[in-house]
Formats: structure tokens, sequence, C-alpha cells
């Protein structure tokens, strides 16, 4: 089954908008909770993804309780990523009521820590985020929040990662974050031919057409967009009923009267 993600991305007590990584504030913990209705987000969403940007650990307490409060009443799967150091990091994550972690940097500066928490929490547990650039058909890899280039050629860390037993993979377009120009499909090429790993894409959702142009490709599993415009009112179900109408594999909900 295909899956639709909403993400929300977090940086020092506020919730940001992100376009080439760059970033723009809409608001803090009390206006996600007053303008939107988490509590009924099952019925739309497959999946949602908090991530933790902030570049210290000032808010990490804060956001641990966020996570709580998200889970305690929204029975959607949740992925936390952000600020993962440690194995007590992923585990604070799983004990604040996260479904599965989404790993990045740990995967290049100490992949062996990456492993343990596999090996602890299981591979359905770990997702790896690959964020990178392209131009000229050649695409670059970034850690450190799109601030640091890793010189490994993208074939070769997919590989890595699959090594690892990584449960799934996360393409971000650093060029399309925030455009709404569309999903970057160019990355597929990249992938090795043994490359058996569910993938999700995201970067350049501005409509629901991206979305479900996405999901009706055969090698993407999920698409995730951050884009808060695309999570007003009723748009996701909207979303949701023509993707299935035009032939996505998606669960449909009684709800839709489908």
């Amino acid at each position: 089954m295909k899956r639709i993600i909403f993400t929300f991305l977090y940086e020092n007590d506020q919730f940001i908008l992100s376009r080439n990584f760059s970033r723009q504030r809409i608001g803090n913990e009390r206006w996600l909770f007053e303008n939107y209705n988490l509590e009924k987000v099952a019925y739309s969403l497959d999946e949602i993804m908090l991530l933790n940007i902030s570049p210290s650990n000032e808010f990490d307490s804060k956001f641990y309780n966020l996570i709580e409060k998200i889970t305690k009443n929204c029975f959607v799967p949740i992925t936390v990523g952000g600020r993962i150091y440690s194995e007590n990091c992923a585990e604070k994550y799983f004990r604040s009521g996260a479904d599965k972690i989404l790993i990045n940097n740990l995967n290049f500066v100490n992949p062996k820590i990456t492993q343990n928490i596999i090996d602890t929490f299981g591979s359905q547990a770990v997702m790896a985020c690959v964020n990178y650039k392209s131009e000229n058909e050649e695409f670059t890899i970034f850690s450190s929040d799109g601030k640091s280039k890793y010189k490994k050629k993208m074939n070769d860390h997919l590989n890595f990662l699959l090594d690892l037993n990584i449960g799934e993979v996360l393409f971000q377009s650093i060029n399309n974050d925030g455009t709404g120009v569309g999903l970057d499909f160019s990355i597929l090429k990249e992938i090795p031919k043994n490359f058996h790993l569910p993938l999700v894409i995201m970067g350049g959702v501005g409509k629901k057409d991206h979305v479900i142009e996405g999901l009706l490709n055969t090698r993407i599993d999920a698409v995730a967009t951050a884009n808060i415009l695309n999570f007003i009112g009723s748009s996701i179900i909207n979303l949701r009923i023509e993707a299935i109408k035009k032939g996505v594999l998606i669960p449909a909900f009684n709800e839709f009267n489908l």
C-alpha cells in the first residue's frame, strides 16, 4: 500500500516552512493545536513526521513533550527525527510515542550507533534521510541540515544503507524544497538494481497532482510534504479521494463514503 505523509518542521520552539532549507517561522505549539485537529488526522493521512531541526539541545525537552501530546490522541503512525546522536536519543523518542525514527547525520559520523539502534529496535523502526542537490545530472549528498557535502557517490551511499539494514529511505530534494514545482524523479535513476527498500520522496509538492504523480510511480512507496497549505481544511481528504479514483493503491476509509 502507498502512503501520504505530512511533515512538521520544528525549530527552537517554533514550527516553520522551509524553502531550499531556508526557514520561515509560522507558529508555536499553541498555533499547531489551534489550527490543526490532529485527533481526526487519521481519516486523511497514513503517517506524520515530526522533525526537530533546532541547532542546539535547548528545546529538546519541549520537543519530547510535544511528541507525547500529539501521540496521546492521534493514532496515526509517528516518525520522529532530528538531533539523534546516540541510542539514548532514539530511546527517548520511542518512549515519547514515536513509532519510527528518521536518521541523517548519524549515518555519516557514527554509523555503528545507527547499527546498534537497528539491532535494538528493529530495521522497521528506522528510516534513513538522504538530503541531496542535483546539478547537470550529478547528485551531491548533504548532511548537517544541508550544510555539509558528503563526498561518497549516491549509488555507493545507498548500498551502504542497504548493508546497515535500514528499514526505508527518505529522499529529500534541497533544490525543490518548498518551491511547489513538483517532485524530483531524476533521483530514481541513482537507485541500485538490488535496492529493495521502500522509498519515500519529499521536496517540491505544491498541489495534489504532485502527490498523486509520485504515488502512481511504481518505485515510490510514499510521498511526504511539509507544505502547510497542503493541510488546510479538507485538502488532504480530497487528495486521498482523488488518488484512489486514479488508481493509487492506498487505504480508503469509511468516512469518505467511497
